[in-house]
């Protein structure tokens, strides 16, 4: 089943993106100790990002950061976590992550219809959540 967002116009997507993008920056600031380091590294408060467009205000995060901060990274206690994934490491250090219950009951549901890419953009958002 589509989620009734993405049959929406691209105006109500767009406002609906930016709403949880304003939730996303609120909890990982809150709940992951790299984003703190790294929002008050940069001088970014997350009320400061309000639209899609601002995002070009915040550095990226680059593979050396979770290779060097992986587990900073984790916004659930550590015995929320249920399953561990990891890179293979090929071009450097891999980079292990934490599943919670939470994304292992959806993973199956959003790989059904769903690309890789957007699939693991959507499991990153909701282990945050």
């Amino acid at each position: 089943m589509i989620p009734e967002i993405e049959l929406q116009t691209s105006g109500r997507i767009k406002a609906f993106q930016e709403e949880k993008l304003k939730e996303m920056l609120r909890y990982v600031y809150q709940h992951s100790p790299f984003y703190q380091k790294h929002f008050a590294q940069h001088r970014i408060a997350p009320e400061q990002i309000n639209q899609l467009e601002d995002l070009s205000g915040i550095p990226t995060t680059t593979k050396d950061d979770l290779q060097q901060n992986n587990w900073d990274f984790l916004c659930v206690p550590k015995n929320k976590i249920i399953e561990y994934t990891s890179t293979s490491g090929t071009l450097g250090k891999p980079v292990t992550i934490g599943l919670t219950e939470r994304i292992c009951s959806v993973l199956p549901t959003m790989n059904r219809y769903r690309s890789l890419a957007p699939m693991v953009a959507r499991l990153i958002f909701i282990n945050l959540c």
